[in-house]
């Protein structure tokens, strides 16, 4: 891949970093590339036909909605009417969209572009239809559940109305009880009952899943539950890992609730209470009951710490600890220090940091099994993220330094960054304005990733895409697989590329515009600076950067950013996207913000 003079956009830059001021407009700083063709040149097919088709409805329909969103696609040099009133809002390439509003009964529609017209009939029917089910659905519980012996547990499902539902745990067969009544047998209903279910008060056990069976229209099906259910005994404390990174601990059994840490795989502790969706870990936070596993024999979780060394690598700064279990922890940064509370954790052994680059001194106190350790940076903003990570037994924290800007043509030599191409493979993503009939959502965020991919490595950074280029549609990468491809990969950056999108009716798909979420407050500061340059280099609406706790945002170890790149559901934005100009100056804009951000 060629890689051409930047040199307008560096020089400038360098000066900033020295102190010397050289104001460059920020669209000029995106313009001083000259390599348009190989940046936007990713293989991935955007184009849509540039005469008119109606996209939706595909076909006629009947609705029982008052107002629909006709879309298609159209020659961009004609204009185009729907019932002789103009369409304004249109993209580039002639995709376009406009409400209408629908009457009782026929409603049709004529759409002309030049000398093609096309003819749609939508039916408002008056009279509310109401999907009906056959089948039990979502039967409690959807994941390995634990609950108190000898104490009520609900059952819950969703099954058609008017049918007979019954439970079978633990050798006791319970009826539920339909919620609310229907107008007619066979809308889904919730169906609930209460059960006390008996065990011993001193042990743990998994009684395995709850058979659910129904009779409805003289039939009589059976189904299991998804997960399996565990009666933990009144004075026992069963000890739980967790069991995906990213683990979010809430301040309080509420998802609305305070986050006050967040946990990788391994981390060990006991559950002192268990609620409707969560446990209480000894540590004071409570977290989702599927993101726990029980682990066998209940051992303690008290560590022992043998030792404690300091290292210093290449990839940057670790603290080794090793003792006898993965303690939980609580951590926040600071412009002087970063503080990690240990719990469950007797003592630290003392170790240094004399050779570190990033702290100058570590403290470390401990308080009834509570080991609080604190490093005081030698600057500011020399660290760029931390993580806690887990391997049995053992902890190991890593300190991600700042990266330093190169010299020459390729100043992100010594920065590593994750591009994040939303969705992808099985998962489409957001269809878009044309649904069926042209590039979703996952087509729109790999090419620009490519392009993103293209432009950093022609400033010299190392650049990891979580999705292959040739996935299949038959697969698709788990959230939690792309969380671990940035923590093995040691991130400098990590951008998740995502495009927006609302509902067919909602608001006439008037929403645009870019926003970026961040989870931790080291992140804000990034996604401000590229938040500027997207809206500056393609002029889009800045929705601002907004706090989210995104699975993808929630990484400590790097500014980790989820990118919602404009919405696929409004006509102009859906081809601005996907057109070569925009997902240059996209590249451009993230370039330019590490840049940025870095010096």
């Amino acid at each position: 891949m060629k890689r051409k003079k930047i040199q307008l956009f560096l020089t400038s830059l360098l000066l900033l970093a020295m102190g010397t001021q050289l104001a460059v407009p920020a669209l000029a700083q995106g313009r001083t590339y000259n390599d348009y063709d190989s940046i936007v040149s990713t293989g991935v097919d955007l184009k849509i036909v540039q005469h008119l088709t109606i996209a939706q409805p595909a076909k006629d329909l009947t609705t029982t909605a008052s107002v629909y969103y006709i879309t298609g696609t159209s020659n961009p040099e004609s204009p185009v009417t729907i019932n002789g009133e103009t369409v304004e809002r249109r993209g580039v390439f002639g995709t376009f969209g406009m409400q209408v509003s629908l009457e009782p009964g026929v409603n049709t529609f004529t759409v002309k572009n030049g000398g093609d017209t096309a003819t749609v009939t939508i039916t408002r029917d008056t009279n509310v239809s109401v999907a009906k089910t056959k089948k039990i659905t979502g039967q409690v519980p959807t994941f390995n559940d634990m609950a108190y012996a000898n104490q009520e547990y609900e059952l819950k499902c969703t099954a058609p109305s008017g049918g007979r539902v019954t439970a079978t745990v633990n050798g006791k067969t319970v009826e539920l009880k339909q919620n609310v009544a229907t107008a007619q047998d066979g809308v889904p209903a919730w169906y609930s009952a209460k059960v006390v279910l008996s065990g011993s008060d001193t042990k743990t056990e998994n009684i395995g899943k709850i058979v659910y069976t129904l009779t409805f229209n003289g039939e009589t099906t059976t189904y299991n539950s998804a997960g399996t259910l565990t009666l933990v005994g009144k004075d026992k404390k069963p000890t739980v890992e967790i069991s995906q990174n990213s683990a979010s601990i809430y301040e309080e059994d509420s998802y609305s609730s305070n986050f006050i840490s967040t946990l990788n795989t391994g981390a060990r502790d006991k559950v002192v209470d268990i609620g409707t969706n969560m446990v209480k870990l000894s540590m004071g936070g409570w977290v989702k009951k599927d993101y726990v596993e029980i682990v066998e024999g209940n051992p303690s979780v008290i560590n022992n710490v043998a030792d404690a060394q300091y290292q210093v690598s290449g990839e940057g700064e670790f603290l080794n600890i090793s003792g006898t279990s993965a303690s939980p922890f609580k951590s926040y940064s600071t412009s002087e220090k970063i503080v990690i509370k240990f719990y469950n954790m007797k003592d630290l052994p003392k170790f240094s940091v004399k050779n570190s680059q990033l702290f100058s001194q570590a403290k470390v106190s401990a308080t009834d099994q509570t080991v609080t350790l604190e490093l005081m940076k030698k600057q500011a903003n020399g660290v760029l993220g931390y993580s806690v990570n887990y391997s049995g037994d053992n902890i190991s924290v890593f300190f991600n330094p700042m990266p330093k800007l190169a010299q020459g043509d390729q100043p992100l030599q010594n920065v590593t960054v994750v591009v994040d191409p939303g969705h992808g493979g099985l998962d489409s993503g957001a269809l878009g304005v044309l649904n069926m009939k042209g590039p979703w959502e996952k087509d729109i965020t790999m090419a620009s990733s490519l392009a993103v991919k293209k432009r950093l490595e022609s400033l010299g950074a190392n650049v990891i895409m979580t999705v292959p280029t040739d996935l299949s549609n038959e697969y698709k990468v788990e959230l939690t697989e792309r969380y671990q491809i940035a923590l093995d990969s040691r991130a400098d950056f990590f951008i998740s590329l995502h495009c927006n999108s609302v509902g067919g009716t909602a608001n006439d798909l008037k929403p645009q515009g870019t926003e970026i979420y961040y989870y931790e407050s080291d992140s804000k500061g990034f996604a401000d600076v590229l938040l500027n340059n997207l809206v500056s280099y393609t002029g889009r609406t800045s929705r601002g950067t907004l706090y989210g706790n995104y699975y993808v945002t929630r990484n400590t170890q790097c500014p980790s950013l989820l990118v919602e790149m404009g919405f696929v559901t409004n006509p102009v934005e859906y081809d601005n996207m996907r057109s070569g100009d925009h997902i240059f100056k996209t590249a451009n804009a993230v370039g330019n913000s590490i840049l940025e951000y870095l010096a």
